[in-house]
Parts: structure tokens; C-alpha cells; sequence
């Protein structure tokens, strides 16, 4: 038979004991690897089970009128939770119920019930400071009051679409909530403490608080009286013309301080329904978001382009028959009626389509357009707004301008504006021809410290010399019947009315108008400068009806609030 080859055992032994020693080798070099090298990880993963975390939200910022009454403060408020695992509150559940059952305002029976629970329980929440003041007192085991914050609104709806809301998880969603959201919030803080095994809290265990800093406030330019009579004045023309919506803004034309801002229909911040299905619709602020054609309002801005472009002055004079040709279209004054001779006086009284036609003609398309575009139209006026949209405007450069745009554009149709851009550039003419930046934002007050905000005038639009003429055009008209119910005894007005067409299809609507009036006083000082918009009413259409009441109601009631002497004597 065949014989193997012979091994000796001392070989077989030695190569046994070298395969065990790199084992152990490479099981050391495991070891040092993982105690080594990798100790911080594993430090921080066994630290990680050991400790829990929780947030503490720091107090959302409040938002203040001009006089720094609150519009929307943060409150605190407290959950009650029971632990039964803290020392002595399983056998302390009987007294728990009966202390707690007259704070809370619950049966006894219901909490003792709850508190039978293995695990944490929520025994109430939203409970006033006083209330949780008088259960910490009690010094009962187990019982936990953790503080929430929750929002108030104390002028109720005011102003509701301008301060918007915050969501459920305290996130501004809307308006200035949204616009400044990172300054109201604040930074959450956070408390550290070790668990057990189940993942609770050990009561007498590690514990480590990072504390919160609390939201800035915000002082805003709104002023509570002016912003309340603007929203009354509005709401009664709404109901009276059974009108769709509406928007009227005050505007300090000096600065550019919004003083009022309303938006009509608005939901109401202090019910808000957060799954209602037309909630867009009442949240948006009209004054920011909504486009629309502004009509006849707008032959204030072709009247400066045209002055300010020096081929008119203020002695132009034109022959209206009731209508102009613009290539194979005709153009018809907005009532069918013929004026004969003119001048720009008898433009603005009688809201000419024939004299803007006119006056775009003579200023150019380069002129036009520049000082358009120069009054703001088809711009954000401010970042910080983050809802504002930008107007639109085609101009010669595009490829689809003709002659008629320009003719059309002259009278307010065929291009889109927002109510906030024409107050803007209204003002800008009140001004002296500065545009200044519209804000609403006075003051931010935050922990640490007060960070104020000056007026900021974006550029020049006209001449001051333009601007004077531009009123004193607007005032004789206004003195000569082209707005009879803006009219203020005593008081010099330079405005102009709007009704506008709606554009429906591939034309305009038969039905629909808005009915806008816009103007400013005192005419040769101005204090204040008013846009009213309203949307579609139902009885008539024209803006001296529906529009320029409200403005002589507003401008009224803030004329004396404000204490601005009349400068003539009431007729």
C-alpha cells in the first residue's frame, strides 16, 4: 500500500499556531479600529440613544401698527402632560384627578382615566398662564406643563389680507407673516436629556437647555384709524353696487408709507379655515397681486409723458370729432360723443380717448414708453414684497407691437397694472416727479436691537416743473365737474376717474367694468394719495358713481384725523 508523506507534529502545531495568531492579529486590529478610530462615532451613536431632544419654540414676533398697538401678538399657553414613571406619580393619580379636574374644568372621573396610561399622556392643552400657574403650584408628580405659543389678532380681521397668517407648524404662509417670516420666527432652542430604554425622559437624569431667541417685532406703517375707515368705506360700496371685490390704498406720497391697505373679499385671521377651498382667493392681497387694465386713471401718467417729453405744453390744444383713426381701426371717445375743439383741461374733464390718442402721438413711442416704464409700470416695486407682481407692457422692441398699442395704451387699455404700481406712480407725480419705494415696514424690533427704515426714493420720473403742471391740469378739471363726488369743501383735489373694460376672450366684455378713482390732497401740498378699485358692480359702471364717493369719504375722515387745514373756503 502507499504510504503518505511523513508530517512531524511540531510542524503541524506551528502552522496551527500561526493561522490562530493572525487571527487574533486581525480580531486586534479590529478592536483598535473600532475603540481607536472610530470611538468618536460610536461615542456619539451610544450618546445619541442615551439622549433625547425636544424644541422650544421661541415667541413669534408680534406685528404693530404705526402707534405700536398690536395687530397680531403671540401668547403663551401650556399643555398639561402626565408621566406616570416619574417617582411617586402612579400612586399619586387619585390626587392628580382631583386638583386638576376644577383648573381644568373636567370631570374627575374622565382624568383619572387618562392618567391610567403606561406612557405619557396629553391631559389638556391650550391653558391660560394664570391656570398654569396655579397647577405648577400644586407641585403634583408626574405632571408636566410644556409652553406653546399661540396667535392673536386683537383688532380682530383689520387688515387681515396684508398680515396674512401662519401655518399649523407656526410658519408664516401669507402677507407680511410670510414677507418677514424669518425675522418673526425667531431661533428654536432645544433641551437635551437622557432617556431610558422606552425612549422616556429620566427624571432626575442628564438635562441640557439651549435656549430660544425670540422673533422680532415689526412696527408697520399701517395706521389703525385710516385703515378702519378705509375698510368701512369700501365694505358699504361693495354691498350698495353688489360689486365682485375691491382695493383701496393711502399712501403717504412724501415717503412712500402705505398708511391703508385693503383687499376685499378677506378671510378673517381670526377664524381662519385652513381647508376652506376658496382660501386663496381671501388670503391674497389684491393691492400686490391683481392685474388689471386701469382705464381713463391712466391719462394721468400719458398727460406727464406727454409735458414731460416738451412737445406739449400746457396750451395744446386738439379737435375731437368722437373718434381717431388708428390704421384700419377707429378709436371712440367712451360715450360716442363728439367735444370739437379742446385743450388738456377738457382731456381730463371729460376723459378724452381722442385727446390720450392725441398726446401719445405727439410725445412718441420712445418718449412714451420711457416714462412709463420710468413711473414703475412692469416692475417690482419692492423685494421685500413677496407676493407683488410686475405690470405688464408690450413695448415697440416686441414683435407683436403695433401703432395701436400705443394708442390704446394711451387711455389705460391693452396693458396691466397693479393697484400698487399706479398709486406708486400717482404719488410720483404728487411728489414732484420722485418715485419713491412703497413700504410698509417702519421699524424691527429685535433682541438685538432697533433697526429703522427711511424713505427711499427709486429715481426721478418727471421734472418738478412737469409735476406742477400735471396738478394744476388735474385740479381745474376737477373744479370744472370732471369728478363732482370726489369733491372735498375746502380742500384742492387733483384726481381722475376710471372705468375700465374687462378683457374677456379675444375682446372686451359688455358686462363687466372696474370703477376706479385716483387722487391726492391737499393738491398743493399733498398729504395723502388714494386709489379706490372696484370690480365689477352690478347697477352702474362708472367710477364717478361707484369709486369717487369712497375716496371723498376716506380722504375726508383722514384729512381731519391727520388735523390739515382746508385752504379755501367751502363753497
Amino acid at each position: 500500500p502507499a504510504v503518505g508523506r511523513y508530517q512531524p507534529p511540531l510542524l503541524r502545531f506551528l502552522i496551527l499556531g500561526l493561522i490562530m495568531l493572525g487571527g487574533l492579529g486581525v480580531l486586534a486590529g479590529r478592536l483598535v479600529y473600532l475603540q481607536v478610530v472610530e470611538h468618536g462615532r460610536f461615542t456619539e451613536l451610544a450618546r445619541s440613544e442615551q439622549l433625547g431632544k425636544r424644541a422650544i419654540i421661541p415667541r413669534r414676533g408680534a406685528i404693530l401698527a404705526v402707534d405700536g398697538h398690536p395687530l397680531a401678538i403671540s401668547l403663551q399657553t401650556y399643555d398639561v402632560y402626565f408621566y406616570p414613571r416619574y417617582p411617586g406619580a402612579a400612586d399619586a393619580r387619585d390626587r392628580i384627578a382631583a386638583e386638576l379636574a376644577p383648573l381644568l374644568k373636567r370631570p374627575v372621573d374622565e382624568l383619572r382615566t387618562q392618567t391610567l396610561s403606561d406612557g405619557p399622556v396629553l391631559l389638556a392643552s391650550g391653558v391660560q398662564p394664570e391656570t398654569a400657574a396655579k397647577i405648577s403650584a400644586a407641585e403634583l408628580p408626574g405632571i408636566v406643563l410644556d409652553p406653546k405659543w399661540r396667535r392673536y389678532y386683537p383688532e380682530g380681521s383689520l387688515a387681515g389680507p396684508v398680515l396674512g397668517f401662519i401655518g399649523r407648524d407656526a410658519q408664516g404662509l401669507s402677507g407680511v407673516e410670510a414677507d418677514y417670516d424669518p425675522l418673526l420666527a425667531g431661533k428654536t432652542g432645544w433641551v437635551y436629556y437622557e432617556r431610558d430604554a422606552s425612549g422616556e425622559e429620566i427624571p432626575l437624569g442628564f438635562k441640557q437647555v439651549d435656549p430660544p431667541i425670540d422673533g422680532a417685532d415689526l412696527v408697520l406703517t399701517l395706521d389703525r384709524y385710516i385703515q378702519r375707515v378705509a375698510e368701512a368705506e369700501l365694505d358699504k360700496a361693495l354691498k350698495a353696487h353688489r360689486a365682485d371685490s375691491g382695493v383701496v390704498i393711502v399712501m403717504d406720497p412724501k415717503t412712500g408709507a402705505l398708511l391703508a391697505v385693503v383687499s376685499r373679499p378677506a378671510a378673517d385671521p381670526t377664524k381662519l379655515d385652513l381647508n376652506d377651498p376658496n382660501l386663496q382667493a381671501l388670503i391674497r392681497n389684491r393691492a400686490f397681486t391683481d392685474l388689471y387694465e386701469p382705464g381713463s386713471t391712466f391719462k394721468i401718467i400719458t398727460l406727464a409723458a406727454a409735458l414731460e417729453s416738451g412737445r406739449v405744453d400746457t396750451g395744446e390744444t386738439y379737435y375731437c370729432p368722437g373718434y381717431v383713426k388708428v390704421g384700419p381701426w377707429s378709436i371712440w371717445m367712451w360715450n360716442y360723443t363728439a367735444l370739437g375743439p379742446a385743450n388738456l383741461v377738457d382731456f381730463i374733464r371729460y376723459s378724452c380717448n381722442v385727446g390720450a390718442v392725441h398726446l401719445a402721438r405727439r410725445t412718441g413711442p420712445a418718449d412714451f414708453y420711457r416714462v412709463v416704464r420710468d413711473f414703475g409700470f412692469a416692475e417690482r416695486l419692492n423685494p421685500e414684497f413677496r407676493s407683488e407682481v410686475a405690470g405688464q407692457v408690450k413695448l415697440p422692441s416686441d414683435s407683436t407691437w403695433s401703432e395701436v398699442d400705443l394708442a390704446t395704451n394711451a387711455f389705460g387699455q391693452a396693458l396691466s397694472v397693479t393697484p400698487l404700481e399706479l398709486t406708486t406712480a400717482v404719488a410720483a407725480v404728487a411728489n414732484g416727479g420722485l418715485l419713491m419705494r412703497p413700504y410698509l415696514v417702519k421699524e424691527i424690533r429685535a433682541p438685538d436691537g432697533i433697526r429703522r427704515f427711511e424713505p427711499t426714493v427709486i429715481r426721478r420720473v418727471i421734472s418738478e416743473e412737469t409735476a406742477r403742471k400735471v396738478t394744476n391740469l388735474l385740479v381745474e378739471a376737477a373744479n370744472k365737474g370732471s369728478s363732482p363726488t370726489a369733491l372735498i369743501p375746502g380742500y384742492r383735489l387733483a384726481g381722475k376717474t376710471g372705468t375700465a373694460q374687462v378683457p374677456e376672450g379675444n375682446g372686451y366684455s359688455r358686462t363687466k367694468f372696474i370703477a376706479s378713482y385716483i387722487g391726492y390732497v391737499p393738491a398743493e401740498a399733498p398729504r395723502l394719495v388714494i386709489l379706490v378699485k372696484i370690480d365689477n358692480p352690478k347697477d352702474v359702471p362708472w367710477g364717478t358713481t361707484v369709486a369717487a364717493p369712497v375716496f371723498r369719504e376716506v380722504a375726508s375722515k383722514a384729512l381731519a384725523y391727520y388735523g390739515i387745514p382746508p385752504t379755501e373756503k367751502p363753497r
